[in-house]
């Protein structure tokens, strides 16, 4: 099937913009199968390939109701840089909804809460899934008996909030200075000693007394990581052990931001339902990003070239093939 996609904004009036002015802006894309007599174009943005992709057109008819992704970027990234995948699962029959994080978006400007409340992006997810199903061009034609969530890097750690994994940040601190990690993310090096101005501001004091509640939405029936990152290890381990979904993770044996060992294979050891792929020893974090344009290349080496001999397009393929798997085993 051809891949239609829209984009539009929502506001979550329940929660605070970090800027304190208003509501969270919730900015969407969604990924469908379009009608058959869609036009398709193939799109790029200045730095990646975004893929054959028709705008705003019609939903398929073929099917009543269609199966649903929800998608969750990566620490400062967008949802349309995950679109090599949420493209081929249209394909395949499948709605696909990723927002892009408050704060922690290159869609808007990066603002250090966003970066440091990692929690409020599961909400995401939800909020999404509720009013694009409630008040869209989707109503009635979303299955949300069959959910998923999937994330790449920090969207890892917000899939698996779905499935009911806690934050106890003071678990992540403890880990993450015996483990030499000091440092915030490169957007904000200087997250740590940032956390007491934030702790004043009244945005973040009413986020940060929301950080070890469940975010579990019982409609996710599975998750699937693509290189997990640290804050995973923020879980506590009594969540995680009271997960019985399916969680199906794949990394990449040269991955510096999210190391398998003390990431991916780490949540693996303490759930009772997962399976881990590791993808091949020369992969690394960004492999899981889009295809980079000539000028993608050039401008952002550390996106987008690979190391030698690793086949970006191919790695994709066998990642499509891994989810489909998943999806379509209904387990």
């Amino acid at each position: 099937m051809k891949t239609g996609v829209r984009t539009g904004l929502r506001l979550d009036v329940s929660r605070s913009a970090w800027t304190g002015d208003g509501p969270r802006p919730v900015r969407w894309t969604a990924w469908y199968p379009a009608s058959e007599d869609a036009l398709v174009i193939d799109e790029e943005s200045a730095d990646f390939i975004i893929g054959a992709i028709a705008r705003d057109a019609d939903l398929n008819e073929r099917s009543l109701t269609y199966p649903v992704v929800v998608l969750s970027h990566g620490t400062g990234g967008t949802a349309i840089s995950l679109s090599w995948l949420a493209t081929r699962l249209a394909e395949a029959g499948y709605i696909v909804i990723g927002p892009d994080h408050h704060g922690n978006t290159a869609m808007e400007s990066y603002h250090p809460a966003g970066f440091a409340a990692w929690w409020e992006r599961a909400k995401d997810l939800t909020f999404t899934l509720d009013r694009l199903s409630a008040d869209s061009f989707l109503t009635c034609r979303i299955d949300t008996d069959d959910v998923t969530a999937i994330g790449f890097s920090l969207g890892g750690y917000t899939a698996m909030g779905l499935l009911g994994a806690i934050t106890n940040f003071d678990v992540f601190k403890e880990w993450a200075h015996s483990a030499g990690m000091r440092k915030g993310p490169a957007e904000f090096p200087n997250l740590p000693e940032m956390m007491p101005g934030l702790m004043a501001d009244p945005s973040f004091q009413q986020s940060w007394a929301r950080r070890s509640r469940s975010y579990k939405d019982a409609r996710a029936r599975r998750a699937i990581l693509l290189a997990p990152a640290p804050p995973i290890r923020a879980f506590t381990s009594e969540s995680l052990a009271a997960i019985t979904e399916p969680v199906v993770t794949m990394v990449g044996g040269a991955d510096r931001e999210a190391p398998a060992d003390i990431c991916a294979e780490w949540l693996h050891a303490k759930l009772s339902n997962s399976t881990l792929h590791n993808l091949g020893a020369e992969i690394g974090h960004a492999t899981f990003l889009c295809l980079g344009t000539d000028r993608g290349r050039m401008q952002a080496p550390e996106l987008y070239l690979d190391r030698p001999g690793v086949n970006r397009a191919r790695i994709h393929d066998a990642v499509v093939d891994i989810v489909l798997t998943e999806l379509r085993s209904k387990s």
